[in-house]
């Protein structure tokens, strides 16, 4: 891993040590070095040794109308339909997706930014937790 430049302004390409703080490594800005350290990130071993707080594994496509609620799922199909509903703080996107088996209907909590990203006659693979909602 290279380290940062030295003090005549020139890289020196050396090896980084584990205890070499972040700030010094080449490519890895002084904004990117603060946010890190919030998280106790403050040197090469940290960073190495930090794991991420969880892991989601893909999982493999179903058809709608073999998913069940209650665990993460996974489907493809095409938005029919789409809109946001709430304000403010409670603001959310919701979508419907078909695939020709069913209908699935999909909530972004907090994102009404995703009206601009997501429009009807997009096909989606989407994943996450299944649930049901009033019946």
């Amino acid at each position: 891993m290279d380290v940062g430049p030295d003090q005549g302004g020139t890289i020196e390409a050396r090896r980084a040590e584990l205890t070499t703080p972040l700030s010094r490594i080449a490519g890895l800005g002084p904004g990117l070095a603060t946010d890190l350290a919030t998280l106790g990130l403050t040197n090469v071993g940290r960073l190495i040794a930090h794991l991420p707080m969880r892991h989601e594994r893909e999982e493999q496509e179903a058809p709608i109308e073999s998913l069940s609620a209650g665990g993460v799922v996974s489907a493809r199909g095409e938005v029919t339909a789409s809109r946001i509903t709430g304000f403010g703080r409670k603001a959310r996107f919701e979508a419907v997706l078909h695939d020709g088996t069913g209908r699935l209907d999909l909530v972004w909590f907090n994102a009404p930014y995703m009206r601009h990203k997501i429009k009807p006659g997009m096909r989606l693979r989407v994943q996450g937790k299944a649930g049901t909602f009033g019946g």
